[in-house]
Formats: structure tokens, sequence, C-alpha cells
């Protein structure tokens, strides 16, 4: 049985602090989104803290996404992570506009979805959210 407690430090989308927590792989899922980003502009997403996690676990990057450790250089390579450690991923957005990106890593099996929507010519893409955290942009 996995205990897990990932909590969010900071957030560049909500400015919140939350902790989400779950007994086993896929209990829980983190998720950040930017709507309305300029196009092919490189993103951060909110800094997670691993809590709680026994033994190192794996690390890895999905595709087009680099995460840091600790504030170390931003890599590709798969890695570990340890109890206490920071980490960071960063995504480009696309370089049109109404276009979504997905990135993100995955720890020990558990997905950190990193999503990014540009905005529309205009400005701005409409986006309605959802209760299990998917969205509609028009």
């Amino acid at each position: 049985m996995f205990n897990y407690n990932l909590s969010i430090m900071s957030s560049i989308v909500q400015g919140v602090t939350s902790t989400l927590e779950g007994d086993a792989p896929g209990d829980f899922n983190t998720k950040w989104t930017i709507p309305n980003a300029a196009v092919s502009t490189s993103y951060h997403s909110q800094t997670v803290v691993l809590k709680d996690i026994g033994i190192d676990k794996i690390i890895t990057a999905q595709a087009g996404t680099t995460y840091s450790i600790n504030g170390r250089i931003y890599t590709t390579a798969a890695g570990t992570v340890s109890d206490g450690d920071m980490v960071t991923c960063q995504l480009e957005s696309a370089g049109s506009y109404e276009t979504t990106v997905v990135g993100g890593l995955v720890i020990d099996g558990i997905a950190c979805d990193f999503t990014i929507i540009t905005e529309t010519a205009n400005g701005w893409t409409d986006i309605e959210y959802y209760s299990d955290g998917s969205y509609y942009t028009y």
C-alpha cells in the first residue's frame, strides 16, 4: 500500500496552496492548466514538494516537457525523487493560436499533467471547466 502526499507550494495559475493525498497510485491526479497563453512561450508548472514517499521514486517527463528537481538544470532524462524534493516542469506553448499542448511528469506511475492553451488571435480563449478536471475550449 502506498501513501503519497503531494503538496502544491506555489502556483502561477491559482496562487493557492493545497495538499493531495492517495492510498494507491492513480487515487489522485495533479493537473495544471494555463489558459490564454501567449504563443511560442515557455511556461513553468506549480512547484510540487514530495512528502512521505518512502523510498526513491522514478520520475519521467512526458513528451515536450523538461523538469527540474530542487532548482537544478531542467532535463528530459528519467531520474529519481526523494521525500522533500521540489519538482517543477517546463513546457512551451504552441506556435499557433487556439492550440492545446499537454505535457507533464509521471512520478512512480502517477501523472502530473501540465496543459497550456494558447489565446485566440484576438487575445482570449473561452474555457469551460468541469468538476472531473476536464475542460472545453471554444
